[in-house]
């Protein structure tokens, strides 16, 4: 039983982690995309 609980645990981390990660990536992007057309703008 405790097994399943660790286990379980372990998943439900996993899962934040790659959540966190894929909106961080996802920010990353627009960051990325408005100071390309700011630059664009400007330059």
């Amino acid at each position: 039983m405790s097994g399943d609980c660790v286990a379980l645990k372990s998943l439900a981390l996993s899962d934040i982690s790659l959540v966190s990660h894929l909106s961080f990536l996802r920010e990353m992007k627009f960051y990325e995309a408005v100071r390309y057309r700011h630059a664009r703008v400007t330059g």
